[in-house]
Formats: C-alpha cells, sequence, structure tokens
C-alpha cells in the first residue's frame, strides 16, 4: 500500500503544524534509480490507553510518501480515545484490531505474524517517526546480503514540549557494546529496523519480559546477525511520566539484570546492577550525557576549590 498524500488526510486537531500533521514528506517514485522496486515496509504500532499520542504516531507513519507501507496497529482494547482515532485512519491500515491481548509483546509478535514487508518495527503508540525515515532505512538496507540484519539510526528523545534532550547512537553496535547497555552503549528501539526473515528465524519477542524485550531480543540475534550504524534522524521519543521506562525504572533495570544473568558474559554486569538496586542505589541512567554533565560540573567545582586554596595560601604567604 502506498502512503497516502496529506490532501486525503482528516485536518489535524486546532493549533498542531508542522510534522506530522500540516507537513509530509514528499512521494517517492514506485521504483528505485536502478528500476527495482522499494522493499515493502512493515510496521506494527502496539498501543493501548494512549490516545494522548496515538494520532501523532500514525500520521508519522502514513505520511512518509513511501512506495510500499504495511501498517498494522493492534491494540490492547483501550477505553480511552484511542479507537476512535484510529477509525478515522482505518482506510490506509493494512490491519487493525482492538481487543484484549497479553501485553505489549503479545501485541508484537501479533502484528509481525501478520506483516509481509521484508524490512519491519514495531513503533509505539506514544513515538513517531521522522519525515523521511522509511526512505533512508530502505536505502541503508540497500542490496545487502542477509547478515546485514539490522539497522540503527538516531532516535530523539522529547520532553513535554517537544524539546530533544537525548540522542544516543553508539560507534559500533556488536554483541560487545550491547553487553555494556546501562554504561551508556544505547540507542533509541524505535530507530531500530531489521529484517522480517531475522525474526521469522529467531522470534517471537519475549512475552515473559515487560521492558527490556527489545534489549533482550538484540541481544539474542547479536550472535548472528550485523548491525549497521545509520547517521540519520529516524524516529523520536516522548518521554512523559506514565511511559513504563520513565514510572516504572528500577524495574526496568531490575528486568535488564535478568536478562543479562542468563548471558554468560553479562553475569558480572547483571551482579553489580542487581547490588545497586538492592543497595538502593541510584540506578544507572540510560543517559550517558547526564554522567557527563554530572563530571564537568564536578570538574568546575574541583577547579574553585583549588583555586579558592590558592588565594587562601597566597594571603598566608605559603606560596
Amino acid at each position: 500500500m502506498r502512503c497516502p498524500p496529506i490532501s486525503e488526510f482528516f485536518r489535524p486537531p486546532s493549533g498542531l503544524t508542522g510534522w506530522p500533521w500540516t507537513v509530509e514528506t514528499p512521494q517517492l517514485p514506485p521504483t528505485r534509480r536502478d528500476g527495482s522496486l522499494w522493499p515493502r515496509i512493515s510496521i506494527v504500532t502496539p498501543s493501548y490507553n494512549q490516545g494522548q499520542f496515538i494520532e501523532e504516531t500514525i500520521r508519522s507513519v502514513l505520511l512518509q510518501g513511501y512506495p510500499d507501507i504495511e501498517y498494522i496497529i493492534v491494540d490492547g482494547g483501550s477505553t480511552d480515545c484511542s479507537v476512535d482515532i484510529i477509525h478515522k485512519y482505518e482506510d490506509a491500515l493494512s490491519f487493525w484490531v482492538s481487543e484484549k491481548d497479553a501485553g505489549q509483546s503479545d501485541a508484537i509478535n501479533k502484528g509481525l505474524r501478520r506483516a509481509t514487508g521484508s524490512i519491519v518495527n514495531w513503533l509505539n503508540s506514544d513515538d513517531f517517526l521522522a519525515p523521511g525515515a522509511l526512505r533512508k532505512i530502505a536505502e541503508a538496507f540497500g542490496g545487502e546480503d542477509e547478515t546485514l540484519g539490522v539497522v540503527v539510526g538516531i532516535g530523539h528523545k522529547l520532553d513535554a514540549n517537544h524539546n530533544i534532550f537525548y540522542s544516543p547512537l553508539p560507534e559500533r553496535i556488536d554483541r560487545e557494546s550491547l553487553l555494556g547497555w546501562v554504561d551508556g552503549w544505547n540507542f533509541m528501539q524505535p530507530a531500530c529496523f531489521f529484517r522480517k526473515s531475522l525474526w521469522d528465524n529467531r522470534g517471537p519477542i519475549r512475552t515473559d519480559l515487560h521492558y527490556c524485550m527489545d534489549y533482550a531480543f538484540w541481544l539474542k540475534i547479536s550472535k548472528e546477525y550485523e548491525f549497521k550504524i545509520l547517521k540519520e534522524d529516524i524516529a523520536f521519543i516522548n518521554s512523559h511520566p506514565a511511559a513504563k521506562t520513565v514510572a516504572e525504572r528500577k524495574r526496568l533495570f531490575a528486568e535488564i539484570a535478568i536478562v543479562l544473568a542468563s548471558e554468560p558474559e553479562g553475569f558480572p554486569i547483571a551482579r553489580r546492577l542487581a547490588m545497586d538496586l538492592a543497595d538502593g542505589k541510584m540506578v544507572p541512567d540510560l543517559d550517558p550525557s547526564v554522567g557527563v554533565l554530572i563530571k564537568k560540573i564536578q570538574l568546575k567545582l574541583a577547579q574553585r576549590v583549588k583555586n579558592a586554596l590558592h588565594g587562601l595560601r597566597s594571603k598566608r604567604g605559603l606560596g
């Protein structure tokens, strides 16, 4: 299914402008420069009571101008306005359902089982794609062989005013770097696309995990597949108090520790993380810029103390 032009869409809610409300990605031609068809890309959105954000999510997918998109929404039986919003766009959706499920991982797996694209991803209903993201992803995969399983671009975390405050992208992504996830070697899930054949061979997403099911999946596939870095804007993540990774941060890190403990190389990291949680220490921050900022403050304070001591010594004639 091609992405429809903005002229075929409902008007955005009053006062909302820019991407993806009044701006669209220009329509791509049906074939690439070499005459080949664009690969089909399937996006699955798991959703539950995210009416505040889901319309932004939907529009960011459908306004990509991409020639072959398959968009699937799996709603867990929302009781807010989510279903009404999904109804507005159902003619442009490949499939959608609203029914009780066993949680986010279950919804993702339901959608991926239906997906027919060669490239897939899931996009949570409080996140949204950047303009032109699907074209960049398709070009990044290009004609690469099946050993290239994953392409990871830049995902930006946004505050309540849509200001970017965190944009991680490691210099490399492999099994070793993934084991250092809590030490700053992390990236944003919505910016991570992978081959459908990879999920067919190594899926599904673990339904016994509720916070780091994506991380467990990446660790698993990193044993066999290559991750490619794409230094392009791909997705945005709305950081808000109701988000699981914000509201239940300690549970997130506890679950990461469980996943790491099952990996032979990951046990020492898991033990350190578990002990920190048990001792009531502040859990590590996935944003390395926080640590950098603290270090800068510490260095400035140290310099001020040094200068003050030097001044005191000079006044006392101590040189």
